[in-house]
C-alpha cells in the first residue's frame, strides 16, 4: 500500500437551495465521506476539508481553497450549472486539481466527460462505494477499470466506462453519528438547518419519468439501530424540518416502528416540527395507520394518495400501476372520516395524456372527496431516467423547454449563474397549446378549490345541481377570460400570458409580490394570496359569476357568506357569523361520506383559531406554504350554536 508523507486535501461540495433562512445539511456528500474515511487507505492518504454547502461567490470560494488535490461535486437540478462554473474556475487556478462529478444530475454518458474537459471523473449512481474505490485507485495508481460505476479518461484522453456493479450492501456509517455535520451547525448558528434521513434505499418501481430506481430496483434497509441513533441526533440538534428520503415509506412492517420512534422523539424533545415523507406508492392500511399516528402528533404534512395519471395509455407508457379507483374511494372515505389530510399528485406532460384525460382525472379525484390537496407537477425531463433516452424521446415525440429553474419559496434569483430544468411541454398526444390549456385548468383548481376560495360553492353545485367539478371550473375560466377588468380576471390574464410564454422559453414560472415577502410563489399560491388580500373585492365581483348557476337567492347569499367566512386570513375582523342554513353540518357530512340534506335552520358559527399570523408575509409562509397540504387555509376549529 502506497502511503504519502503528507495527506492530500479533498474538498466535497453540495450546494443547497436556501428557503427563508433554512438550509439543508449536505447529506449526500456527508454519507459518501463517512463511508470513504472508514477506509484505511483513504484515511492515511487524504485530509477531508470542511464541506461547502452554501451558494457563495465562486471567486471567494476558490480563493479559500488550500492546495486542493481532489474536489468532488454532488450535482442536482438546483446546483448543476453552479457546480460546472465552480469546477471551471478551480481548474483554471489549480490545473493539477482532480475534479469529480456525481449525483442525480450527472449524466451517465461518456459524451458528457468528453465535452467537459475540466472534469476528470464521473461517479454514477450511489456514490459511497465507487467514490471510496476511486480515491484508493488514485492513491495506489491501480487500474481504474476495476473501480465500479465510474467514467474516466483512458490513456488517449477518451472517456470510457468502468465495470458496472449493483450495490446490495448499504450498512454504511452515519454522517450524523460520526460527527460530519457537527462543525457546520456550530459554525453557522444563524441558520435553521433542515435534514434528510434514509431508513431504506432503492425503489421497486421503474417509472419512466423518474431516475430513483434506475440504478437499483432492490429496496435495501438500513439497520434500525442506525436509524434510531440518527433520529436522536437530529432531535438533539433541534432540526425543525426533516425529510425522510425513502421512496416508499410504509412499504415494510418495520416502518410502523420507525414512525413510533419519530413520534416518541417529538414528544420527548419537541423535534422535528414537521416530517415530510414519501409514502408507499400504492397506499395501504399500514400507511393509513402511520398517517393517523403522525397526524395525531402534528408531524405529518398529509398522507399521499398518489396517481400521476388515470389514463391506461399513460400508465403503460410510464411503467406505472396505480391502486384501483375503488380502493382509492375507500381510502378517501377512511381518511376523511378520521380527519386526516391527504394529497394526490398528477403530472402534466406525460406521454399519452390529453387535456380531456387530465381534466377527467382531476374531476374523478374531486368526486372521490379529494378536496384539500391535489398537487399538479410539471413533467421534468431527467437525464438519467428512461424518458431521457433517445429511443423514448423519439418514440413519444418528447419536446422540452429549457427553463430557468423556478425554485419556489426562495428569494427571486439575482445570481449571474442560472440553473435550468428541462420541462416536457409537448409529446405525441399533447401539443404546446394543449399543455397551456391543461396547465391553466390545473392552476385554477388548485387555487380556487384546493386552497379554498370557491371550494364550498363547487361542492354545493355538484351535490345539489348536478354540476360536475370540471364544468364549474371550465365555466369559471371562461368568465375570468371574459372579465379582464375584474380583480380575478386581471390576475388570471397575467398568469395565462406568463404560462403561454413559458412554453416558448421566455415566460415566468412563478408569482412575486412584496406584500407576501421577497420570495417566489407557484401561480396557484400567488393567485390565492392576491385574491385573499383583496377578498372583499374578489367575492363582490365573483357573485355575478355564481348567480349564473341559478341558486336560490337566499341560499346563495348564505353560501357565499359561509365560503367567505371559513377562509383563514390575517387581520380578519369577523369571527362570528349568523346563517339561515346549516351549511357547516352539510359540508361536514359530505366530507365524512354520509351526505345529509341541507337544513333551513338558524345557526351561529364562531371561529376559534387565534394562531393566524397578523402579517401577510408571515401568513403566506406559515399558512399557505407550510399548511397547504394540511388544508390550513380554511377553518376547522369551529363552534356552532342553533337558535
Amino acid at each position: 500500500m502506497k502511503i504519502t508523507e503528507n495527506k492530500k486535501n479533498v474538498y466535497m461540495i453540495q450546494i443547497s437551495a436556501e428557503y427563508v433562512g433554512s438550509v439543508y445539511l449536505p447529506y449526500a456528500i456527508g454519507s459518501i465521506a463517512a463511508c470513504a474515511w472508514e477506509n484505511k487507505t483513504v484515511k492515511q492518504n487524504y485530509c477531508l476539508k470542511p464541506f461547502i454547502f452554501r451558494r457563495d461567490d465562486i471567486s471567494v470560494l476558490v480563493n479559500s481553497f488550500e492546495n486542493p488535490y481532489i474536489v468532488a461535486f454532488s450535482g442536482y437540478l438546483w446546483n448543476f450549472e453552479f457546480n460546472k462554473e465552480f469546477a471551471r474556475n478551480l481548474k483554471e487556478k489549480y490545473p493539477g486539481c482532480i475534479i469529480i462529478f456525481g449525483g442525480h444530475s450527472t449524466p451517465g454518458t461518456t459524451g458528457f466527460l468528453d465535452k467537459n474537459n475540466y472534469i476528470d471523473y464521473l461517479v454514477l449512481g450511489e456514490g459511497e462505494i465507487p467514490f471510496t474505490e476511486l480515491l484508493c485507485a488514485i492513491s495506489n495508481g491501480s487500474d481504474l477499470h476495476e473501480v465500479s460505476n465510474i467514467i474516466y479518461k483512458n490513456y488517449d484522453g477518451k472517456a470510457v466506462k468502468s465495470i458496472t456493479r449493483i450495490i446490495t450492501d448499504i450498512d454504511y456509517p452515519s454522517p450524523f453519528i460520526k460527527g460530519y455535520f457537527d462543525e457546520i451547525i456550530i459554525n453557522n448558528p444563524e441558520i435553521k438547518f433542515s435534514a434528510v434521513l434514509e431508513t431504506n434505499r432503492g425503489c421497486p418501481y421503474r417509472c419512466s419519468y423518474c431516475d430513483w430506481g434506475i440504478h437499483n430496483e432492490k429496496v435495501r434497509q438500513f439497520p434500525l439501530k442506525k436509524v434510531y441513533e440518527e433520529i436522536a441526533w437530529i432531535c438533539a440538534n433541534k432540526i425543525e424540518y426533516l425529510v425522510c428520503a425513502d421512496a416508499n415509506f410504509g412499504i415494510f412492517d418495520r416502518d410502523c416502528e420507525i414512525a413510533d420512534k419519530f413520534i416518541e422523539a417529538r414528544i420527548k424533545t419537541g423535534y422535528p416540527w414537521k416530517l415530510n415523507v414519501n409514502y408507499a406508492k400504492n397506499s395501504n392500511l399500514r400507511v393509513f395507520d402511520i398517517s393517523k399516528k403522525m397526524n395525531e402528533y402534528g408531524l405529518s404534512k398529509g398522507a399521499t394518495l398518489s396517481f400521476q395519471s388515470f389514463s391506461p395509455t399513460v400508465l403503460k407508457n410510464i411503467r406505472r400501476t396505480n391502486m384501483t379507483f375503488e380502493h382509492f374511494n375507500e381510502l378517501m372515505a377512511l381518511y376523511n372520516f378520521q380527519k386526516i389530510k391527504t394529497y394526490s399528485d398528477l403530472i402534466i406532460g406525460l406521454p399519452g395524456e390529453t387535456y380531456e384525460s387530465f381534466v377527467t382525472a382531476i374531476d374523478k379525484l374531486l368526486e372521490a372527496g379529494q378536496h384539500v390537496s391535489i398537487i399538479i407537477f410539471n413533467c421534468y425531463w431527467l437525464v438519467n431516467s428512461e424518458m431521457g433516452s433517445p429511443h423514448y424521446i423519439k418514440k413519444h415525440k418528447i419536446e422540452t423547454v429549457s427553463a430557468p429553474l423556478h425554485r419556489v419559496h426562495c428569494p427571486p434569483s439575482e445570481e449571474n449563474i442560472s440553473e435550468y430544468s428541462q420541462i416536457v411541454v409537448s409529446n405525441s398526444t399533447m401539443d404546446r397549446n394543449m399543455w397551456v390549456r391543461t396547465k391553466l385548468f390545473s392552476i385554477c383548481v388548485e387555487c380556487f378549490h384546493c386552497l379554498g376560495l370557491l371550494r364550498y360553492l363547487a361542492i354545493y353545485l355538484y351535490y345539489e345541481h348536478g354540476i360536475k367539478y370540471r364544468d364549474f371550473y371550465e365555466q369559471l375560466i371562461n368568465w375570468l377570460e371574459s372579465t379582464p377588468g375584474s380583480l380575478s380576471g386581471s390576475i388570471f390574464a397575467h398568469v395565462s400570458t406568463e404560462t403561454a410564454n413559458s412554453v416558448l422559453g421566455h415566460g415566468s414560472w412563478f408569482y412575486v409580490h412584496d406584500v407576501f415577502g421577497n420570495i417566489t410563489w407557484p401561480f396557484e399560491e400567488g393567485m390565492f394570496l392576491e385574491l385573499g388580500y383583496q377578498s372583499e373585492q374578489f367575492y363582490s365581483e365573483i357573485s355575478d359569476f355564481l348567480k349564473s348557476f341559478n341558486i336560490e337567492q337566499k341560499i346563495l347569499f348564505d353560501l357565499i357568506k359561509y365560503q367567505k367566512g371559513m377562509l383563514k386570513l390575517p387581520q380578519k375582523s369577523d369571527s362570528v357569523f349568523n346563517f339561515d342554513y346549516d351549511f357547516h353540518n352539510y359540508f361536514n357530512s359530505i366530507s365524512a361520506g354520509s351526505i345529509q340534506e341541507l337544513k333551513a335552520i338558524k345557526n351561529t358559527i364562531r371561529l376559534n383559531d387565534t394562531n393566524i399570523p397578523d402579517k401577510w408575509e408571515k401568513y403566506a409562509i406559515e399558512v399557505v406554504w407550510f399548511g397547504r397540504h394540511g388544508g390550513d387555509t380554511l377553518y376547522t376549529d369551529v363552534k356552532q350554536t342553533f337558535t
